[in-house]
């Protein structure tokens, strides 16, 4: 699996790779010249460009402590302004357990998702969800009734949501079959738009069932999700390796979380902030968290897209913020609360993190 690093070394930058490299020249800035070889690779990999639609996510809004009630206001409201939004993604905060992605976290959504599926497609609208699905929490019920689908002495965190997070091995043919049944559901339970988050989980190495490599291996993952979900499903990859994912996933998150404010925390852009929407785009395309379109399109390209979010109060529930990029439309999504409560999924016990915290670091969830 090929590899590419940039390294500040003494002052510059230096570039190294793990194969044959072929040098090209570009007159212009770095951002066209790192879109002119996106595109190139786009043509190399036979990747297609496919638009990504408007959206909204509940993690902008409501982080982990989002409820059903809270998707359904978000629905109406959608209706009721007649906004341009053709997607509603549910994010952490439904699930009963890291890993146990189809047992519902019942005092947050009490009745079946396919009820909030049927309204939303109802609204005329497309049912997203979140998963982690290479991450398995060491306390859920999949590790406890299947510590032998665990990558050995794999960790993708000491301590997340609570509790050591293991790492799923996808060359377990149970684990194999698990991963495509857990997606085969969701997708029949109404969801074709699917946020796979952590997922660089699927590439540490570990001792694993298979003869694969980690990278590998995360192409086999992959490659079960999308065909338990099929083709016409919409696959975007967060905290995923870059050029692994060229080819497999239709968006591709390349920045920190959005933030209501425009400046990140004492200007590091690594942190929360507007600007980071603005900072990816990929041949054209950029999703609502500041994600890249690579699936069909061509690999990620850095630098500012020359379009021109901007933020209101549509309805007493949501605060948005929306962005057009040249070539596609993009998601518009809620920004998060100024106090959100500290919740782990289940209900079960408090995340270690306090408000101010996931303020800081929305993605330490």
């Amino acid at each position: 699996m090929p590899s590419i690093r940039a390294d500040l070394v003494g002052g510059r930058i230096v570039v190294t790779a793990n194969g044959d490299v072929t040098v090209t020249q570009h007159v212009g800035d770095i951002p066209d010249a790192l879109a002119a070889w996106g595109d190139t690779l786009a043509t190399v990999k036979d990747v297609r460009l496919r638009a990504q639609a408007p959206g909204w996510c509940s993690w902008y809004c409501h982080g982990p402590a989002v409820t059903a009630a809270d998707v359904a206001t978000a629905v109406d409201a959608v209706t009721a302004q007649d906004l341009d939004v053709r997607v509603i993604q549910i994010d952490d905060g439904y699930q009963a357990d890291i890993g146990d992605w189809l047992d519902r976290n019942t005092a947050a959504f009490p009745t079946p998702l396919t009820e909030l599926t049927g309204r939303i497609a109802d609204a005329g609208m497309e049912a997203g969800l979140w998963t982690a699905p290479f991450c398995v929490g060491a306390d859920s019920a999949l590790a406890r009734a299947h510590p032998e689908w665990l990558v050995d002495g794999a960790l993708a965190s000491d301590e997340h949501w609570g509790q050591p997070i293991r790492v799923l091995d996808v060359t377990h043919p149970g684990a194999a079959d698990h991963l495509h049944g857990l997606f085969a559901t969701l997708r029949s339970w109404g969801f074709a738009y699917h946020k796979v988050d952590f997922v660089y989980a699927g590439a540490l190495p570990g001792g694993r069932h298979g003869d694969a490599s980690p990278l590998d291996a995360y192409g086999e993952g992959l490659r079960i999700i999308r065909d338990a979900i099929g083709e016409d499903a919409t696959l975007l990859g967060c905290g995923a390796p870059l050029l692994p994912s060229v080819g497999r996933v239709d968006a591709m998150r390349v920045s920190p979380d959005i933030d209501p404010v425009y400046e990140p925390p004492k200007g590091d852009v690594s942190q929360p902030s507007m600007q980071g929407a603005l900072q990816a785009g990929a041949c054209g395309s950029t999703t609502p968290t500041a994600s890249s379109s690579v699936r069909r399109s061509a690999a990620v390209r850095s630098g500012p897209d020359t379009s021109t979010p901007s933020t209101g109060l549509r309805s007493p529930a949501i605060r948005w913020t929306d962005s057009t990029p040249v070539g596609s439309s993009s998601p518009a999504t809620c920004c998060a609360p100024a106090n959100p409560p500290r919740h782990r999924p289940g209900g079960r016990t408090p995340m270690t993190t306090t408000p101010a915290d996931w303020r800081a670091n929305p993605t330490g969830r």
